[in-house]
Parts: C-alpha cells; structure tokens; sequence
C-alpha cells in the first residue's frame, strides 16, 4: 500500500504574452539548439517538484519544450519538414500560455512487481492533483485533456497536466502567495509547499493581469 504524508529555441520572456512563440526548426530540419545539455538539466531540476514517493512533477516552459522537440528529433533522426513540424506541434500544446502552468507527470516505480500493483491506483491519483493557495478555492489540474480518461484504458507512467488559473488565483501568484501542491486521492494524500526558487521560476510563466 502507498504511504501517506503526514500533513528555433528562445528563453521564455520573464512576462509571457497570452499567445506563447511558436515553435520553431531550424533550416536544417532538426530544433535548433537552445543551449548546453548542463545549463538545460539544470534548469529542468529547477522546475521539478516531487510528490509524495512516486509521483514528479517537471513544470514545463519554452526552454524544456524546446529542448525535447530537439531530444526526440536526434533520437529519430528526424530530418523532413513536415514530420519535424508535427512534432513541434504535438509539443507546442504544453507551452504555458500566461495564465496556466501545464506539468508532465512521471510516476516512478522502478521496481515491475510494485508497478504491476500500484501504477493503476497512481494513474487515479494523476487526475486529482490541485494547487491551493491561502483564502482562495482550490485549483484543480485537467489532466490529459487529448484523451482524459487514459488511465482507464491504456496505464500510463507520463500524464500532462494543466493548472488553469481563474484571475484571483493569479493575481494572488504574481503577488508573491505561497502555494501548496497535493493530491486528493485518499491512498495518495500527499501534500507539499512548492519552494521559493521553485515558485520564482513558475510565476515568469504567468502574464501580468490589467490593474
């Protein structure tokens, strides 16, 4: 049984517009680079909070998008515009857009006989997940919104989730409220304070709201 808690490629602009830049290939059919693999790494640790034994969270913006699109298209060598487009396509819809934050979901269990056991129960769990944040309702990520209910047909290991902000919620962020990240499912009941450096970082991907 699961424990339970106790308790072309550019930096993302500090302040995105509603509509995130496309992405974009380079002219010699692959992603153009972005930057090292140590500065990308790093960045990436930078935005990945853990959840309870099992569950990770790697919150996404332009500069991890991007990198993947570049990761997959050396993988497979792909080389043709239009197969290279449709990549950067499937990819672009887990760009924030300024007033979501969107996450892919890894729930580790390394070991077959745990994942056999225990990945159908976490595949329940990665649709009630939720942000709360001080005096104001709880946010509840959509998960998987191509095909929401995956986890009953097809279990899964990576899900995609999308934080949808309603204006106070967001106002409340770019205003520096702390956030609490958890999970609903009573035999994943896990709940965690996202950290400051974590929290800087996810408050660049929203858009300033009018006055």
């Amino acid at each position: 049984m699961l424990r339970k808690s106790p308790a072309g490629l550019a930096a993302l602009p500090s302040r995105p517009s509603a509509a995130p830049r496309p992405l974009t290939p380079d002219g010699r059919g692959h992603a153009a680079p972005a930057c090292s693999n140590q500065r990308v790494l790093s960045h990436k640790r930078a935005r990945t909070l853990a959840l309870g034994p099992h569950m990770r969270l790697a919150f996404e913006d332009r500069l991890t998008i991007e990198h993947q699109v570049q990761v997959v298209a050396r993988a497979e060598r792909i080389t043709d515009p239009e197969a290279l487009a449709r990549e950067v396509d499937a990819y672009a819809a887990l760009l924030p857009d300024g007033r979501s934050w969107r996450a892919t979901l890894l729930l580790e269990l390394p070991d077959p006989h745990q994942r056999a056991r225990e990945l159908p129960l976490l595949n329940e769990a990665a649709h009630q997940l939720y942000i709360d944040v001080p005096r104001l309702s709880r946010v509840r990520a959509e998960a998987n919104e191509d095909q929401p209910d995956r986890h009953r047909s097809r279990l899964s290991a990576v899900h995609f989730l999308r934080f949808a902000w309603p204006p106070a919620v967001q106002r409340a962020l770019l205003d520096g409220a702390a956030v609490v990240l958890g999970c609903e499912h009573p035999r994943y009941a896990w709940r965690r304070l996202v950290p400051a450096h974590t929290l800087a970082l996810l408050r660049a991907d929203l858009a300033p709201l009018p006055a």
